[in-house]
C-alpha cells in the first residue's frame, strides 16, 4: 500500500472539489499549462479516496467539467486573440509554427487533436485556441472536449484507483511508445530516401 503520510496535507470537503477543478482548469489553458499539472495533484487525490476520503465519481464528475470548461476558456482565447495574435509581430514570426500546428490538427481531426493534446502537459490548450482561432463550430468542439476529458479523466481516476501509484509510472511509458515509432518510421523513411538518391 501506498505511504499516505507521504502525500502533501489535501483541503477536505467541497474545497477539495474547488482546488481539484481549478487545477484541471489551469492545465487546460495555454501558458497556464506550463505552470499547472493536474495529473500529479489528482492521483493524490484518487490515493486518498482509496482510504474513504472523497468520491471517485464526484472526481470524475469534476476532472472531466473541468478539463473541459478549461478547454471552452482556451477556445475562447482563440477566437477572441487568434486574428489579433496573427497580425501581430510575434504572429507574423511564429506563421510557420501556427501553420504546421493546423495542419497536424486538420490531419488529426478536432477529436484526435483534443485527445492528444490532452496527454500532454505542456502543450495543454493549444489545441482548443487553434479551434478557436480558426471558427470551429462550437458546439462539434464541446463533444470533442467532452470525450477527450472523459477518456483522459477515466484513465487517471480509474486507473490510479485500481493500479494505485505504479500508473504514474505506467503512464509515462505508455505515451513513449507512439513517439518512439514515429521517430523510428522516420529514420527509416530518410534511410530509404537516401538510398534512392542516385549517387
Amino acid at each position: 500500500m501506498f505511504p499516505l503520510d507521504h502525500l502533501p496535507q489535501l483541503p477536505n470537503g467541497p474545497l477539495l472539489y474547488l482546488v481539484l477543478a481549478a487545477i484541471v482548469i489551469g492545465s487546460s489553458i495555454p501558458a497556464l499549462a506550463l505552470v499547472f499539472t493536474a495529473e500529479p495533484f489528482l492521483m493524490a487525490v484518487v490515493i486518498l479516496a482509496g482510504a474513504g476520503h472523497p468520491s471517485i465519481s464526484a472526481l470524475l464528475a469534476v476532472t472531466v467539467g473541468g478539463a473541459v470548461l478549461g478547454d471552452v476558456l482556451g477556445y475562447l482565447l482563440g477566437w477572441t486573440l487568434g486574428p489579433k495574435l496573427s497580425g501581430s509581430r510575434l504572429g507574423r514570426r511564429s506563421r510557420k509554427q501556427v501553420h504546421g500546428a493546423q495542419r497536424h490538427v486538420r490531419r488529426r481531426g478536432a477529436l484526435g487533436a483534443l485527445v492528444v493534446q490532452r496527454w500532454v502537459p505542456p502543450t495543454r490548450g493549444v489545441v482548443p485556441a487553434l479551434l478557436g482561432s480558426v471558427r470551429h463550430p462550437f458546439g462539434q468542439f464541446v463533444i470533442c472536449s467532452t470525450a477527450a476529458a472523459t477518456l483522459w479523466a477515466v484513465v487517471i481516476v480509474i486507473g490510479t484507483h485500481v493500479a494505485g501509484p505504479t500508473l504514474v509510472l505506467a503512464i509515462p511509458t505508455v505515451l513513449l511508445i507512439p513517439v518512439v515509432i514515429r521517430v523510428v518510421q522516420r529514420l527509416v523513411r530518410r534511410l530509404r530516401d537516401r538510398r534512392r538518391q542516385p549517387a
